[in-house]
């Protein structure tokens, strides 16, 4: 990225040293455009099919609803949007991951997943297949029992093949 190329001319009449100027403005700015396309050859070298090996993930904690929360029927005392644990996105990219695509869709209000739900489960199945790991082998002792990130106690979890290319 060329972040400045400076010069100082003298205020002068002479067309002659103006042009001198030029001259060597536009021969820095060539050198130092050379020298920018050069290294963003050189970098693109390096990257070329770093995203076809690189899992890309992008999500947050929760989706919020999109009206005042409210618990019980009754009105919370403090206004604002809940959480909601019944739908959200996340992106993923690179590492075998469909690209152009999305997957699943929820209700008009957006609060719960209808088309094509994916639990948090099989999406940690999905990632870890993406990453070269079998999700059902995989497992770490916790308080006395083993655990997995695609749940235990709950069979049924999957890898999402239909977000794979």
């Amino acid at each position: 990225m060329i972040r400045s190329v400076g010069m100082t001319m003298t205020p002068t009449p002479s067309d002659q040293h103006f042009r001198k100027c030029v001259v060597r403005l536009v021969a820095r700015l060539s050198a130092t455009e050379s020298i920018a396309q050069r290294r963003k050859e050189r970098i693109n070298r390096i990257t070329q099919g770093l995203i076809d090996h690189t899992l890309i993930v992008w999500t947050d904690e929760f989706d919020r609803t999109a009206m005042q929360g409210n618990r019980g029927g009754k009105e919370l005392k403090f206004i604002g949007r809940d959480h909601n644990p019944g739908a959200f996105t996340i992106f993923l990219a690179g590492a075998g991951v469909k690209p152009g695509f999305s997957f699943g869709a929820t209700d008009d209000l957006g609060y719960q997943a209808v088309i094509d739900p994916v639990s948090v489960h099989d999406l940690h199945a999905t990632m870890l297949h993406l990453l070269g790991f079998d999700h059902l082998r995989l497992t770490y002792p916790f308080s006395g029992a083993n655990q997995r990130l695609s749940n235990i106690t709950k069979p049924g979890s999957r890898v999402v093949t239909e977000i794979l290319t």
